[in-house]
């Protein structure tokens, strides 16, 4: 992916992970889930929290069931490991 799509990636992401006034710049697991289109499922971020693999940060209740990840760090994560492919003409 060269330096152009990555810019327009990261912005048509930007707009789709727009936190409306999020405090912390996140997003539960469950929402990440339900708003990514089938990208992300939420058993397999909880796996991939297990094995220390995913986005490099989340934030945790101190229970343990609620986890949020920061948003940037998803945006980053999609940068690396998705590409946009343009239909060919």
């Amino acid at each position: 992916m060269n330096n152009e799509q990555k810019a327009l990636l990261a912005m048509e992401l930007e707009k789709w992970f727009s936190s409306n006034g999020n405090l912390f710049g996140t997003i539960t697991r469950s929402e990440l889930a339900r708003r990514s289109g089938g990208l992300f499922n939420s058993k397999t971020m909880a796996n991939w929290d297990s094995r220390g693999k995913g986005f490099k940060r989340k934030l945790v209740h101190e229970s343990g069931r609620k986890v949020a990840y920061f948003i940037e760090d998803v945006l980053e994560y999609l940068g690396n490991k998705y590409r946009v492919v343009e239909k060919r003409k």
